[in-house]
């Protein structure tokens, strides 16, 4: 780990944090606020006490699904101008990249087994399985698939709400469920 910061200072000597932060896609972290949904609707704050490990666990969750797409497509986007990322301005090597990925997926495997431990919930579980999963059939297959890659990515937003609903024990909505896809779709297609 210490070549992957080494290797990230400036020639002033300072370190490009911003390079990280956007190669995890922190920005695209506000996504996941979804899970909160149950609290949102009831104000309840043990909903919100209960929700935030669970939220700060899908967090490298997301992070992974981002830059195992990044890496994916690291050749078709350095011949698309509108495309900039650290990844393809050569802010991180692709070697570095590879590095903070896979120690991304290693917290991401221990954030669901935490949840897994302390919400003793299988299908919390396999919920946050299917999330991580999805990110990769996503990338390799789905988003290759016209309509196809728009339902995924609207089924994995409101995926987000489940693994709240199943973090709370509580039933899952599927009018809400509804809304939350239909709502991502219509972001998706303006």
């Amino acid at each position: 780990m210490g070549n992957i910061l080494w290797k990230s200072w400036e020639s002033d000597g300072r370190m490009r944090i911003v390079d990280y932060l956007q190669a995890i896609r922190i920005h695209h972290s506000i996504k996941n606020l979804v899970i909160f949904t149950p609290f949102f609707l009831t104000l309840d704050l043990a909903y919100f006490f209960t929700l935030l490990p669970v939220f700060i666990a899908l967090m490298p969750l997301s992070f992974f699904g981002y830059m195992y797409n990044d890496l994916a497509d690291y050749k078709t986007d350095l011949l698309n101008p509108n495309k900039s990322n650290p990844l393809t301005s050569n802010r991180l090597s692709t070697n570095i990249y590879r590095k903070i990925m896979k120690i991304v997926l290693l917290v991401s495997i221990f954030s669901i087994a935490y949840t897994f431990i302390f919400y003793d919930s299988i299908m919390l579980l396999l919920s946050m399985l299917v999330f991580l999963v999805l990110d990769i059939l996503y990338t390799d297959i789905l988003k290759h698939i016209k309509l196809i890659d728009i339902i995924s990515v609207s089924f994995k937003f409101a995926l987000r709400y489940i693994i709240g609903v199943l973090a709370l024990g509580l039933s899952i909505s599927w009018i809400i469920f509804a809304v939350l896809f239909t709502f991502s779709m219509s972001l998706l297609f303006l």
